[in-house]
């Protein structure tokens, strides 16, 4: 691989952007559960069957599974997907966020509205899924943009996004206190209405089996994902040189892992550059917390229910420490520990 000074100058503008380095120092501690979490695991294949449902009639269902989880919150979510909502249908499945020619083609019927809510019907790739608050001069709005794929695992896709919808962040427009905790409401609802959704009879045992092995896939996508780029942080140091990349390269030219991590070292230095090892420990912690949550949900739903609830309500205000320490109780570092240790994906 030729690393010429542009490189070099991309790669390190990239790095100090981030912070790349002082994030991986930082996760140190968390590694070795990591690896206990997926050890002697792999990515298994999944086919979901596919559904014949319009956006719309994915969204009722997923309404009515939120109306049988609790009303409040279906209320709640209810008046956020409609009241002073400005409802959209795309042509086609959008593949990124509100863009400015969006609020520039319809800044007249965005007009008092706080929520904007953009979706496409079901198609086999599907697009964008996100649920966040986006600005625009200098008003808030609360964006869900759904565009799912044609099969049946949508369904938990949009759950998922709508937990975040319903999330103090969107709800009021706050910044997150910590963000690698923003995942954990949607993370937990999915374990809820893949079991809800089998007791009821929408998801056969087949689809079942495919969709908790969808959660046990993801997790491990995004352990991997930390695990490589934590290989670049711990043998390169900011500011990259020419020269210590050429030394870089020589470590793991006889590795197996040789080629996919050059690959990532490639992305890094690229002008939209997806760090996402940084992006995807949200995801993982969200995982250990929200898998431990549930377990507490199956022994004891009601009280379950109620501590989620008030967590949807203050969790941008929480550090991580702070919203494990809330839904799982004191002891919730030993329960971390346990559920990595015995292999946390095998619970799924």
């Amino acid at each position: 691989m030729t690393f010429d000074e542009n490189f070099v100058e991309n790669l390190n503008k990239n790095l100090k952007k981030r912070p790349f380095f002082e994030f991986y120092d930082y996760i140190q501690r968390f590694l070795p559960l990591l690896k206990d979490s997926i050890r002697n695991q792999r990515m298994q294949p999944v086919e979901h069957a596919k559904i014949e449902m319009s956006t719309r009639e994915i969204i009722d269902v997923v309404l009515l599974f939120y109306k049988d989880f609790d009303k409040e919150l279906y209320n709640k979510l209810n008046d956020t997907l409609m009241e002073n909502s400005f409802v959209y249908k795309t042509d086609s499945p959008t593949r990124s966020h509100l863009s400015k020619n969006f609020f520039d083609e319809h800044k007249d019927e965005l007009e008092g509205k706080s929520t904007i809510f953009q979706y496409s019907e079901p198609t086999q790739d599907g697009g964008v899924n996100a649920v966040g608050v986006i600005s625009f001069d200098e008003k808030n709005y609360r964006e869900i943009n759904l565009n799912p794929r044609n099969n049946i695992d949508s369904l938990v896709v949009i759950a998922h996004e709508f937990a975040h919808a319903l999330a103090q962040r969107v709800q009021e427009f706050k910044v997150m206190k910590a963000d690698a905790a923003c995942e954990i409401e949607s993370l937990f609802i999915e374990h809820v209405v893949v079991d809800c959704f089998k007791n009821i009879g929408i998801l056969t045992e087949i689809n079942y089996k495919n969709s908790l092995t969808q959660q046990k896939n993801n997790y491990l996508s995004c352990a991997y994902s930390i695990l490589d780029e934590n290989k670049i942080a711990q043998h390169l140091k900011y500011p990259v040189t020419k020269n210590s990349l050429e030394n870089f390269e020589k470590k793991f030219q006889d590795r197996p892992d040789y080629e996919k991590v050059m690959d990532i070292v490639r992305h890094l230095a690229e002008p939209r550059a997806d760090f996402e090892g940084m992006r995807k420990f949200r995801y993982v912690v969200g995982g250990v917390v929200a898998t431990e949550l549930y377990k507490d949900f199956k022994k004891d739903k009601e009280n379950t229910v109620k501590k989620y609830k008030e967590f949807l309500n203050k969790n941008a205000e929480l550090t991580l420490e702070e919203a494990a320490q809330f839904l799982l109780g004191n002891n919730y570092i030993k329960r971390i520990q346990s559920a990595c240790v015995s292999g946390l994906n095998k619970n799924l």
